[in-house]
């Protein structure tokens, strides 16, 4: 996997901190002799559906789960975003050798950039984590934070998900 800085407002509405770059997973694919970078598998056709319609009508750029550049459909001949929309981005690092070491520690504007770091491939997590200093959401992988975040956090989050995906529904 590729790890970059993610403009967490991304996931405006959907309860998680915002106005911070948090780490995003990217995938690589390697095909035809070229890497691609692939988060467009992040969201679902409902959800997207439903979330490009919100940020649409509140004017954002991003939020949701969902950028207004980004997309859920992948032609499998070029890199394919949902949610870290990005115009340049290198796939060739090697493991470790990303072009960051450290979150900047920036303030993420609503409309700002998607990311403001490459961290490059990774190939454990464990030692990611060890190497890039700064994430926002370091708290939530150690101690207490990271028994109750997947307990209250993600299950609000997961709510307020299930919510929306059934007034597309009700919508239809």
């Amino acid at each position: 996997q590729h790890m970059v800085s993610i403009n967490v407002n991304v996931l405006y509405g959907l309860g998680p901190p915002t106005g911070v770059y948090g780490d995003h997973a990217l995938s690589e694919v390697y095909l035809n002799n070229r890497w691609l970078l692939v988060d467009s598998y992040t969201v679902d056709t409902q959800l997207y559906s439903v979330a490009k319609q919100a940020i649409n009508q509140k004017g954002l750029a991003m939020g949701y789960g969902v950028h207004k550049g980004g997309s859920i459909c992948w032609d499998g001949k070029s890199n394919s975003f949902v949610q870290y929309v990005v115009e340049d981005v290198e796939v060739h690092a090697r493991p470790g050798e990303g072009k960051h070491s450290q979150f900047s520690g920036e303030k993420a504007l609503p409309d700002g950039p998607a990311s403001d770091r490459d961290f490059g491939v990774v190939s454990d997590l464990r030692e990611f984590h060890k190497r890039v200093q700064g994430s926002p959401f370091a708290g939530l992988r150690s101690g207490l934070e990271r028994v109750v975040f997947p307990l209250i956090g993600a299950r609000y989050c997961n709510n307020l998900i299930h919510h929306m995906r059934r007034s597309a529904v009700v919508a239809k």
